[in-house]
């Protein structure tokens, strides 16, 4: 009989995020439809190292070098073991749950990368990892792997995001459904409560031009009738979430107006309801993208403290 569980990619380096990262999949995902696969990729001493122990003035640093890293494996079996423990704890069956522990091959990132090709519905990763070299807010593994990850969900774990609150933010485009969706397959939780959100901005036309050309009415009608677009986009993104097994009830859709970022008005959002999780497709409506992703996703990623995103491509 095929196992139609769900599998998980949840990338960890032993850190205090990639622990956070653990919980966060423990008290989110469906512990009886999910299978969580916890991987780590160790990385060795260069080969070049070694040749320094052919020295007697730098001998001893290699035998002190390798007993550090001997150390570090201990380390990191006890939190294989403690992130393991803490699924089944939640509910995760025995047989849901596997370690992964291997030397690099080509590079940490790559690594994770080649795995996530054999079937997995995400790749779930901390924000910041145990390296002291970080991109400017997003740890430099997490970055690589959010450009690089284009076949399945990326899920980007920042700080010790609340469970059981679901944003989605929608703008009706392809990538927009795709997230809903999404969610619907792996995210769906009959007590969860999902918000779906749609960001319109204001016209913002400038002073300079005449009133005869875009009188104050304008504003309005544009507001208006942009609503009366999404409204049916945003029935259907809510009904696919409730036939996915979402509560009725507990599914929520809301327009907001407005607001001039809408990156800024979706993480204000969040905040301000509780919710612990965003879901968002990679790329919108815009034809203007950034070469990675849509500005929208980019900046959100970096805004969400506290938070985790789910980038659906």
């Amino acid at each position: 009989m095929k196992d139609t569980r769900n599998k998980i990619l949840l990338a960890v380096d032993g850190s205090d995020q990639a622990l956070e990262a653990v919980r966060y999949v423990s008290q989110v995902l469906p512990p009886q439809r999910t299978k969580v696969v916890l991987f780590h990729v160790k990385t060795e001493a260069p080969a070049s190292f070694l040749d320094l122990g052919k020295t007697k003035e730098f001998g001893l640093k290699v035998l002190s070098v390798r007993a550090w890293m001997a150390g570090q494996e201990s380390v990191m079996k006890k939190f294989l073991d403690k992130a393991q423990e803490m699924l089944v704890n939640a509910g995760f069956p025995s047989d849901a749950v596997t370690v992964m522990d291997q030397s690099k091959k080509v590079g940490i990132a790559r690594d994770i990368l080649r795995e996530s090709h054999k079937d997995f519905g995400a790749v779930v990763v901390g924000r910041t990892g145990t390296s002291k070299v970080k991109d400017l807010m997003i740890g430099s593994v997490a970055s690589k792997l959010i450009g690089k990850l284009h076949h399945v969900p990326v899920v980007v774990v920042e700080g010790s995001p609340s469970p059981k609150k679901i944003l989605v933010a929608f703008d009706g485009s392809e990538g927009a459904l795709m997230a809903v969706d999404c969610a619907g397959s792996l995210l769906v939780d009959p007590d969860c409560e999902v918000a779906l959100r749609h960001i319109i901005r204001p016209l913002d036309i400038p002073k300079t031009v005449p009133d005869e050309l875009f009188p104050p009415k304008d504003e309005a009608e544009w507001l208006e009738t942009m609503k009366k677009e999404i409204d049916p986009a945003m029935e259907e993104a809510k009904d696919r979430l409730i036939n996915a097994g979402f509560t009725s009830s507990r599914v929520t859709t809301k327009i907001i107006s407005g607001k001039r970022s809408r990156a800024k008005a979706l993480v204000e959002e969040a905040k301000e309801g509780g919710y612990g999780t965003i879901v968002m497709g990679r790329r919108g409506l815009s034809v203007v993208q950034e070469f990675v992703m849509g500005r929208v996703t980019n900046k959100v990623l970096h805004m969400a403290d506290n938070m985790a995103v789910w980038i659906v491509s």
